[in-house]
């Protein structure tokens, strides 16, 4: 039997906070300083990210973070997916970071 790892307990949040993003891009419009926060920990994520890995990311995320997008996107960049899920994770990892959710 295969163990599977728990999620962190970050990933829920870190998720919400990058569909807003998506989701707000271009205009954002806070109505509260904590989604202005989680909105600025996301853009500072991606501007520290190698400019080759945004695209993938924002690809993935596009229409909702699932496998199928994985995949889709895996072959899109004619990357492996686990490399995609790699990237994913360490993402939603720096977010959490610069989101003051995880300490390193």
């Amino acid at each position: 039997m295969i163990r599977q790892k728990a999620p962190k307990y970050y990933v829920p949040y870190v998720r919400h906070c990058v569909r807003y993003y998506m989701a707000n891009r271009e205009r954002p419009a806070f109505d509260n300083p904590v989604s202005k926060y989680n909105w600025e920990s996301v853009d500072k994520t991606l501007s520290q990210l190698d400019i080759q890995e945004r695209p993938i990311l924002e690809d993935a995320y596009r229409d909702g973070l699932t496998d199928t997008s994985v995949y889709a996107v895996s072959d899109r960049y004619r990357i492996p997916h686990t490399k995609v899920w790699v990237l994913i994770n360490k993402f939603e990892k720096e977010v959490a970071i610069n989101r003051g959710l995880y300490h390193s």
